[in-house]
């Protein structure tokens, strides 16, 4: 079991979250609200054109960047 307690480690989960959604919409599942996609583009800054595998990687490299910054490497 994994307990988010601090900001830094809500939005991680957040992140982790956000990452599956865009997977799961990449194969045709979607959400109620607006779509992983949308939130993606307004939370990285992405282009209206950016397609779903652009947003994955974004998420996931911001991904990376916080376990690279908190375990090194």
């Amino acid at each position: 079991m994994f307990v988010a307690k601090t900001p830094e480690a809500i939005h991680f989960v957040h992140l982790c979250a956000l990452r599956g959604a865009l997977r799961l919409q990449k194969v045709g599942l979607s959400r109620r609200g607006p779509s992983a996609l949308t939130i993606a583009k307004r939370e990285f800054g992405l282009k209206k054109s950016a397609k779903i595998d652009d947003a994955i990687a974004a998420v996931q490299a911001e991904i990376d960047r916080q376990m690279k910054e908190k375990h090194g490497g």
